[in-house]
């Protein structure tokens, strides 16, 4: 009897598997606030390998081989992003590996600076004040593991259009934002 199903669901589909497939996408919003105004930079990243790891782990309900967390930004002229990034991506900029903010990472952002949140898009948010750091030109940035050594796996890689400066008038804002979208 069973087979007798599968078969008549075989020539239903056309031997065809019916499946679902899920993605994620992120958008990264940096909002820069100084002495010249506010100014936002909106890029979107590569979920690495190790990052599909990672969410496949956390759905699952399991304990992650990595816990990304932290943010890192980075100078590299010409930023190239994979699948494979790795912590050796980027040019590291001293002093930008950030936690994130408190109450963060949450589903359904809801802070005004951040229009890329949602109740399918799960928010990181990372501030830096005026004293953190200054850094000529931020191209890029990984969500990586705490004090990550040289070669480990990241969460993601983004690069941004335009690199812009941080300088110590400026505050730096920048949201992670990973959208699961079912295909």
């Amino acid at each position: 009897m069973l087979n007798k199903l599968k078969t008549l669901w075989q020539q239903l589909l056309g031997n065809k598997r019916q499946m679902d497939e899920m993605g994620f996408t992120g958008v990264i919003v940096a909002v820069l606030d100084g002495p010249d105004g506010r100014r936002v930079h909106k890029t979107h990243n590569i979920v690495t390998d190790a990052g599909d790891v990672f969410c496949a782990q956390k759905i699952a309900g399991e304990a992650p081989t990595n816990a990304f967390a932290n943010l890192e930004l980075g100078s590299t002229a010409a930023p190239t992003t994979s699948k494979a990034s790795t912590t050796s991506s980027i040019t590291k900029i001293n002093n930008t590996e950030k936690a994130p903010s408190a109450g963060y990472p949450k589903a359904n952002d809801n802070d005004p600076d951040n229009n890329e949140g949602g109740t399918n898009i799960t928010t990181w948010k990372y501030a830096y004040g005026k004293a953190d750091f200054n850094a000529p030109s931020i191209t890029e940035g990984i969500i990586k593991v705490a004090a990550a050594a040289t070669g480990q796996p990241v969460f993601c890689h983004f690069a941004f259009q335009t690199g812009f400066e941080k300088t110590a008038n400026d505050t730096l804002v920048v949201f992670y934002n990973l959208e699961s979208k079912g295909v």
